[in-house]
């Protein structure tokens, strides 16, 4: 980002507003020297753990053992819209892509692999599957949740809304790297019979795979993934996407 006509920053990102009760649902900054994608939230720092923890550490806002903890960037012992920086970049590093060709006698293999590297993913799915307090469905980690002094540090307890009430939060902003097999296509080239090679010049049956296999580190169901693609500042997000569908196709050719 170049030039904002003046501003130093503009708070952008969709988000939806029936997970942000009472929060901002900006989930990005326009800040000029930055890439456009930059998430812009609160640095996740653990779990509460006990009430004496929490008195030594001078924070002032509300927080109970069991809530999640975030960097006071400013000093004040407070935790507001003032702590916020960037925690990831929807732009990637870069994108790659390599397509083999392979011929052996009357078989062929076809393959595309792509990829992208150093992107980050906004999670939203689980400002909601992780939480106590809202009707869907749960993921599992939701089993490793915060039940008392020292059982998790990264999962609150199952009561708490702080999350929620905060905004976007660095812990669920993921690495959106990924390899997946794209595309393979295998053939076998059919000998035409003699007495059909007037007509017939050639004759070929195939098999193709679309997105085979995905190698990824995303914890979501994919990593190709925005949910409001009509707009090109709200990067990255996922929230009840629809992962990209895997299919096969089988066909025959034949050349006259």
């Amino acid at each position: 980002m170049l030039d904002l006509n003046g501003e130093r920053e503009r708070f952008v990102g969709q988000s939806s507003t029936s997970i942000f009760p009472g929060a901002t649902g900006a989930t990005s900054v326009l800040r000029v020297g930055e890439s456009i994608g930059s998430f812009y939230g609160y640095v996740f720092q653990g779990i509460w753990q006990t009430p004496e923890e929490i008195t030594a550490s001078g924070i002032t806002t509300l927080v109970r053992p069991g809530d999640p903890r975030y960097a006071d960037l400013n000093g004040d012992n407070r935790i507001d819209g003032n702590d916020r920086t960037i925690i990831g970049q929807a732009q990637p590093k870069f994108i790659y892509g390599v397509t083999n060709n392979f011929t052996l006698g009357p078989v062929s293999l076809s393959l595309f692999i792509q990829g992208v590297e150093g992107s980050d993913i906004l999670n939203l799915n689980r400002y909601e599957l992780e939480s106590g307090f809202v009707a869907p469905n749960k993921l599992k980690t939701v089993v490793d949740r915060w039940t008392g002094p020292g059982t998790s540090n990264t999962i609150p307890k199952a009561n708490s809304v702080v999350r929620r009430n905060t905004g976007i939060t660095s812990d669920v902003v993921e690495d959106g790297s990924f390899v997946r097999l794209k595309t393979a296509t295998i053939s076998f080239q059919v000998p035409v019979p003699q007495g059909m090679s007037n007509t017939v010049k050639s004759a070929s049956i195939y098999v193709t795979g679309q997105n085979l296999i995905t190698i990824t580190d995303y914890s979501g169901f994919d990593p190709e993934v925005n949910s409001f693609g009509n707009s090109g500042l709200s990067l990255n997000t996922d929230y009840n996407a629809f992962p990209t569908t895997r299919t096969f196709i089988a066909g025959v050719r034949i050349g006259f």
